[in-house]
């Protein structure tokens, strides 16, 4: 599979995805204020999840999973998770995964199936969300301890902008996701944002070679010009 055909591939898939979504909207299986939210689990089934199949098996090519056939592939990431996977699809499969591509493949059929209609489905600073400076301020007043989970990740939330006092997530998958979303929707908060310039800070102490070219450097002055600014 050359790069050329996945890149092509890619686009196709995500062009498909696109006006499906557009198109659950549209018909109200999806809504898009305050964020995407999945409405209708069934929908994600008949429509997003072929597409999505298909976007991870893009992935799966990434990562030099050659040789079984799409429809092997697609067969095996859409078997029932109660059920082994059997048949012809099951062999083919494992006839070119190893151990490494078997694990890949077993997570991305639990996230098709499972995590990622479940996760779609949450409204976030409603049911799922960030701790605020002021929300962290807020539990250390009262004396509740504020582990660094909590401070870093998605916590559960029992009411619009109310995050929980001490629960977290049990699932950590659930919790992965959840918390891609937050930062997805909500943003970097201050003390994020302090932590990543630090985190660039001794990534580039460590670089050898000429400052211009060091990979801190590009990356910070890409995401400089991203945000319309510029390096001098």
């Amino acid at each position: 599979v050359t790069w050329s055909r996945i890149s092509y591939a890619a686009v196709r898939i995500l062009d498909r995805i696109k006006a499906a979504v557009r198109m659950g909207c549209h018909e109200g299986q999806m809504q898009s204020v305050p964020h995407l939210v999945l409405i209708n689990p069934g929908f994600y089934t008949r429509t997003l999840r072929p597409l999505l199949t298909k976007w991870m098996m893009v992935y799966l090519r990434t990562h030099q999973l050659n040789g079984a056939p799409d429809e092997a592939i697609s067969e095996y990431l859409n078997s029932e998770l109660d059920t082994e996977v059997e048949g012809s699809a099951a062999q083919r499969v494992n006839q070119y995964a190893g151990d490494f591509h078997l694990k890949l493949l077993n997570l991305s059929r639990v996230w098709l199936r499972v995590l990622l209609p479940h996760v779609l489905s949450k409204t976030n600073r409603v049911q799922y969300g960030l701790l605020s400076p002021e929300d962290v301020q807020k539990a250390l007043a009262e004396g509740i301890p504020v582990l660094k989970s909590r401070k870093l990740l998605a916590v559960p939330f029992v009411g619009k902008d109310v995050p929980s006092r001490a629960s977290e997530f049990t699932h950590p998958d659930v919790q992965i996701g959840l918390t891609i979303l937050s930062y997805a929707y909500e943003g970097l908060r201050p003390g994020d944002l302090r932590q990543v310039l630090l985190d660039l800070h001794t990534a580039m102490r460590e670089c050898e070679g000429p400052f211009a070219r060091r990979r801190p450097n590009i990356l910070y002055s890409t995401w400089v010009e991203r945000a319309g600014g510029r390096v001098r």
